[in-house]
């Protein structure tokens, strides 16, 4: 799709000849004239055109609402284990789930005291998000049960929310495992990259047998619990080893869940690959809009995000509140402020209850400032990208991963023409 930029101005051109501009600053979506789209080219060629163009460009919305990123955590990861049952090709964490030192169970006993820290520091209605990590949490089901139990019942002491999300590899689901999830309602995060014959090559168990036939049947049972969980979202990872987001497409399709989540591995500087991620995605869209419209698009769970933003002109400032709203707990209850931090000891932010903010300043600030983001038009859809992909590809989490920032305005532009072909604006 050909774009055009006009200060805060992004027109792009979309298959059927409409020129969609996206205001970088206001967060508004709408259709521009032709004649907009060429004197975005040549400023020369309509005098009035291009005074529709400045009035748009200097235009300031009442309506668009900034981040405000408190340093109050709400959202946690807890590693229950650092033990796994697969062996993924692309683990991010020492390629057998353990970050390099393996942990069967975390304590609950110390565990219990961190929750109490960080809920007794909110305020009453707030929401306090809990997500189950590992290695594979559900071999440590009784451990889920304890730290839910306790963080309800903390949320009913403090009038505060709870919820709860597991990432599981799927292998585990039984009437065991399944009440286990059930008793606190639990969103389901499946991590499965498709059909067997990819993902047996790139998730195989230890053993290197082939494990998508056993997650099936595992799913099928979960789908009819699903009345007492949360949603079921299927993940799937994609780079070099694994290509095919639209085949991964069509096969979640068939499974029954709520949403289907894509994401490209942030370790992989791949261009020929994160370029096909984008092109399958360009189809995935044309097809989800075909086969059921808005609510079809966003059962994919990156277009429901940029719907949500968009609707609520919600300006971001961090992608994903590293060390401001959001930690990570490992399974020796040292604390860090992103998942894949946990490889480094160094990187830890505090243990137990001895929580260290200073640790944390450094990335407190708005991402877009200190990541020098302030030019780009995908700033406020994008929060200055994950610090962890950019660390991996340029050595400084802050200086940023062109691959990734390409490869995330394009996704980003084309939820911007999709949003705009079920909205219907026109400027």
């Amino acid at each position: 799709m050909e774009q055009r930029r006009w200060n805060n101005i992004l027109a792009t051109k979309i298959p059927t000849g409409q020129v969609i501009g996206f205001h970088a600053r206001n967060m508004d979506v709408a259709e521009l004239s032709e004649e907009l789209w060429q004197t975005m080219l040549d400023p020369q060629f309509d005098g009035d055109a291009l005074e529709q163009l400045k009035s748009w460009d200097l235009e300031k919305s009442s309506e668009v609402r900034d981040q405000n990123m408190k340093s109050k955590i709400q959202s946690l990861s807890i590693n229950v284990t650092q033990i796994c049952n697969l062996q993924c090709t692309y683990c991010a964490a020492g390629k057998d789930g353990t970050y390099g030192r393996p942990e069967k169970k975390i304590s609950v006993e110390k565990t219990i005291p961190q929750i109490a820290l960080l809920m007794d520091r909110l305020s009453t209605g707030d929401t306090f998000n809990i997500t189950f990590l590992g290695g594979e949490p559900l071999l440590y089901p009784e451990g889920l049960q304890l730290i839910a139990d306790y963080a309800k019942e903390k949320a009913q002491e403090k009038s505060l929310r709870v919820k709860f999300n597991i990432i599981t590899n799927g292998t585990l689901f039984n009437e065991k495992t399944i009440r286990v999830l059930e008793s606190f309602q639990s969103q389901i995060t499946l991590s499965l990259d498709g059909p067997a014959e990819i993902n047996d090559i790139v998730r195989p168990s230890k053993g290197s047998k082939g494990v998508t036939e056993k997650i099936l049947e595992g799913l099928k049972l979960l789908v009819q619990h699903r009345e007492n969980l949360g949603p079921i979202i299927i993940q799937g990872v994609f780079g070099p080893y694994n290509k095919t987001p639209l085949r991964s497409y069509l096969f979640y399709r068939e499974l029954g869940a709520d949403q289907y989540d894509f994401h490209f591995d942030n370790e992989s500087s791949d261009v020929a690959a994160s370029e096909q991620f984008v092109a399958d995605f360009h189809q995935i869209a044309r097809l989800a809009l075909q086969q059921g419209g808005e609510s079809s698009l966003r059962k994919i769970k990156f277009f429901d995000q940029m719907f949500r933003q968009l609707d609520a002109k919600y300006r971001l400032e961090n992608f994903c509140g590293s060390g401001k709203s959001y930690l990570v707990l490992d399974a020796k209850n040292k604390a860090f402020n992103c998942p894949w931090a946990v490889n480094d000891l160094q990187l830890a932010v505090g243990s137990e209850t001895d929580l260290r903010p200073e640790r944390m300043q450094t990335i407190r600030n708005s991402l877009i400032s200190v990541n020098n983001c302030g030019d780009c038009w995908a700033r406020h859809l994008c929060g200055g990208g994950c610090m962890w992909a950019h660390k991996q590809a340029t050595g400084d989490k802050h200086q940023v991963d062109p691959i990734f920032c390409d490869r995330t305005r394009s996704l980003i532009s084309l939820a911007i023409s999709y949003y705009y072909q079920v909205r219907k604006e026109v400027l």
